[in-house]
C-alpha cells in the first residue's frame, strides 16, 4: 500500500514514493499519492466549508485508481452530491489538509471527518510511523522508518508543504 502522513501545524504532508511491494520508485508523476490543488467557489454545495481559492494537500492510500478519482473529485470542489464511493476491498483512505490547520480523513464513501490531532497517518506503514513520531521522531525520520520497516512502502519521500 504506502505511508502518508499529515502533519497539521507545519502545513505539510510526506509520502513515499512506492506504489506496491513488488516495485521500486514510481516513475509516473500522475500517480503521486499526494498532490497540491488549488479549491474554487463553483456554486456548489461543498462537504466543507471554506473560502476560495484556496490551497489543499491531499493524500491517499489503497487502490490507485481510488485515489485518482478521489483527488479529482477535491478538485472539483467536495461536491456533496456528486462524490466518489469505493469498495471497502479498495482499501482507500484519504487525507485533505487545509491552509488553517484543519484536517479532514476519508473513507470509501468519501465524507470528510474532522481530526482534531497533531498528526495522522494513513497506509500499511501507519504503524511504524506512528510509532517513531509517538517516540519523538521528526515527520522526516518518521516516514523514513516506516518506508524501510513497511513493506509497501518505500524510499525516496516525498514532501508537499502549504508554507511554500
Amino acid at each position: 500500500m504506502t505511508t502518508i502522513l499529515a502533519v497539521r501545524d507545519s502545513l505539510e504532508m510526506w509520502s513515499d514514493t512506492r506504489l506496491c511491494a513488488s516495485c521500486d520508485r514510481q516513475q509516473d508523476n500522475y500517480q503521486e499519492k499526494i498532490h497540491r490543488v488549488r479549491l474554487h467557489t463553483r456554486n456548489i454545495k461543498s462537504l466543507i466549508d471554506y473560502n476560495t481559492p484556496v490551497d489543499v494537500l491531499i493524500g491517499f492510500s489503497g487502490e490507485v485508481q481510488c485515489g485518482l478519482e478521489f483527488v479529482l473529485w477535491c478538485k472539483e470542489g467536495l461536491q456533496r452530491d456528486v462524490r466518489p464511493s469505493f469498495p471497502v476491498e479498495s482499501g482507500f483512505r484519504g487525507l485533505i489538509l487545509f491552509p488553517d490547520t484543519k484536517l479532514y480523513t476519508c473513507e470509501n464513501r468519501c465524507f470528510p471527518i474532522p481530526q482534531n490531532v497533531p498528526y495522522y497517518v494513513i497506509g500499511s506503514g501507519q504503524e511504524y510511523c506512528h510509532g517513531a513520531l509517538s517516540a519523538g521522531a521528526s515527520p522526516q525520520m518518521a516516514m523514513e522508518v516506516a518506508s524501510v520497516l513497511d513493506i509497501n512502502s518505500g524510499l525516496p519521500l516525498h514532501r508537499l508543504s502549504l508554507k511554500e
